[in-house]
């Protein structure tokens, strides 16, 4: 793959951009992980590297015509996003905004930030969404890693809560312990420190 496109992986822009970063590609070191989505991670290390050169016209054409096909398709769906984004702002039904327009919307109710089956990335920028008040929506929209276009709609957030178990609740007890045990020495160190002695001939 070259800087400006690849295939598979290297069609993400991260993963060029780390491959040609100096780090990588002078010095050979290993690039920092990079998250694909979907628990895939991928660590990028010079295995080869062909110095740029200009190809005959006719070996990049096909190459060249399918570029400008994905940059349309990629702009047209830029496009259709932002359109539905303004109808979910003026508050539009998202289903039928979708019916409407032929696209596929999926309602997924009490989302963990660990969610299996949820994209990473639509569950990241969900949870960086600000929390909507009572009654209020807060959309965002955001391309994925294989260059899918994505609109999300938050609605609610609910604070989780933290089981504690019988082990959790004792190592609790004893970091209780510790803590009041600390802040008594302190405080007979802070006695001692300020005690004014008098010695008596």
């Amino acid at each position: 793959f070259s800087r400006g496109e690849g295939d598979g992986v290297a069609a993400d822009d991260r993963v060029r951009n780390a491959a040609f970063a100096e780090t990588v590609k002078v010095d050979a070191l290993n690039s920092e992980a990079l998250e694909l989505g979907e628990g895939r991670m991928l660590v990028l290390r010079l295995a080869e590297s062909v110095p740029e050169q200009l190809r005959p016209l006719a070996e990049v054409r096909a190459d060249i015509e399918a570029r400008l096909k994905r940059e349309m398709v990629g702009a047209e769906l830029d496009e259709l996003v932002a359109e539905l984004k303004r109808g979910l702002d003026e508050g539009g039904s998202a289903e039928e905004l979708a019916r409407a327009n032929g696209v596929e919307w999926q309602r997924i109710d009490g989302a963990r930030r660990d969610a299996q089956g949820l994209p990473r990335a639509l569950g990241a920028a969900a949870f960086r969404l600000p929390h909507p008040a009572e009654g209020e929506k807060h959309s965002d929209t955001l391309v994925m890693p294989n260059g899918d276009r994505a609109l999300l709609q938050l609605y609610a957030v609910h604070e989780g809560e933290v089981a504690i178990g019988a082990d959790d609740e004792a190592l609790l007890n004893e970091m209780r312990g510790a803590s009041s045990q600390a802040a008594g020495d302190a405080f007979a160190r802070g006695l001692r420190a300020s005690a004014e002695i008098v010695k008596r001939q």
